[in-house]
């Protein structure tokens, strides 16, 4: 996965709770009261949570 599309390869993240550096990539996962799963999607390690709920919203 993202060997032809870079924006969709693997990438550095980090985790500052842990202070843990990590490669691969974050499932971002928007969840009901319930805890039924509404939306979810994966990104680079190295993309900030802020950004993709602006791009949910």
């Amino acid at each position: 996965m993202g060997r032809d599309n870079i924006e969709a390869a693997p990438d550095w993240g980090y985790c500052a709770s842990q202070r843990l550096h990590y490669y691969g990539y974050k499932f971002h996962a928007i969840c009901g009261i319930g805890g039924a799963i509404h939306s979810y999607d994966i990104t680079a390690a190295s993309a900030h949570d802020i950004h993709y709920l602006n791009d949910v919203k």
